[in-house]
């Protein structure tokens, strides 16, 4: 619900003020509002998948037959003795019980709380596709933000406006940094506060995605890297107190 309402809502505050308003605009064609639709669509396609897909729940059907014997135990992260104490059986390698779903997972990731639902084997890949689809759209509506505010600080500037010191009386010719307070603070609050939001998350999503990449890369998911850290601090502190 929480992702609805902030990638819903700032969508509908896009479609009314970025694309009916200023698009097109002087350095924004008309064709953005169609491309823009569809790169958001996709994003929900994605977020509709990593939710709904099942993530490799593990059930008395399929563990001994098929989850069992997809990934060997290493003797340190994972042993043949570990016993889920919630799903009464030996847990499969690369598998851990979620404590909110309240089931085991294969090669189990994290639980997301943006999909309410756990990142596992089955699921990655749309988890990776939602995580790289809203860095693009992230990306897309900051850069074309800028652009629409660009294009209005030209035309504004082009028709001869300048601003006013209701103290003194004064008229004084805009900077950059006034056209960017009265914009964002003053004429389009909404469609402002979505552009800096939108920036913000290009960066954080697209550092999230980096470091998904890296551990898709590597093999490893977010709970192995945990648990690796883990068995080093514990390897270390032997190895002193000896």
């Amino acid at each position: 619900m929480m992702y609805l309402l902030v990638a819903g809502g700032g969508f509908i505050v896009y479609v009314k003020v970025g694309f009916m308003q200023y698009c097109p605009g002087p350095f924004l064609p008309g064709y953005h509002r169609v491309t823009g639709s569809i790169v958001m669509f996709i994003c929900y396609y994605t977020f509709y998948k990593a939710c709904t897909t099942d993530p490799g729940v593990i059930n008395n059907k399929n563990h001994a037959k098929k989850v069992a014997k997809v990934y060997k135990y290493d003797g340190a992260m994972y042993t043949k003795d570990n016993e889920c104490s919630t799903c009464k059986y030996v847990k499969p390698a690369r598998s851990k019980h979620c404590t909110v779903c309240d089931v085991c997972v294969e090669r189990f990731d994290h639980h997301c709380v943006w999909i309410n639902n756990c990142v596992g084997r089955k699921n990655y890949k749309w988890f990776l596709g939602f995580l790289f689809m809203h860095v693009i759209i992230c990306l897309y509506g900051g850069t074309a933000g800028l652009i629409i505010f660009y294009g209005e600080v030209m035309k504004k500037n082009s028709e001869g406006a300048r601003f006013i010191n209701k103290t003194t009386g004064e008229y004084i010719d805009p900077s950059l940094i006034m056209h960017a307070k009265y914009f964002f603070l003053f004429e389009q609050k909404m469609f402002g506060a979505v552009i800096i939001i939108c920036l913000v998350m290009t960066f954080a999503l697209g550092f999230f995605f980096m470091y998904h990449a890296r551990l898709a890369f590597c093999n490893e998911t977010t709970n192995e890297s945990f648990k690796k850290e883990d068995l080093q601090k514990k390897y270390d502190f032997e190895d002193k107190t000896l």
